[in-house]
């Protein structure tokens, strides 16, 4: 986890690639990148549930 932030607010990033990419595509993209970043802490709800990684 990044000690410093307590939260991401991507939303308005995710909708606008969406435009370009669909969004499960949009919301895959970044589920990644933010388990690229954090290692994987605490990103084990919906998204693992629904198999976007």
């Amino acid at each position: 986890a990044i000690e410093e932030i307590q939260e991401f607010n991507i939303g308005h990033n995710i909708v606008a690639r969406a435009v370009l990419v669909g969004l499960h595509e949009a919301v895959r993209e970044m589920y990644q990148r933010i388990k690229e970043k954090q290692g994987y802490a605490g990103l084990t709800g919906l998204a693992d549930r629904n198999h976007l990684s």
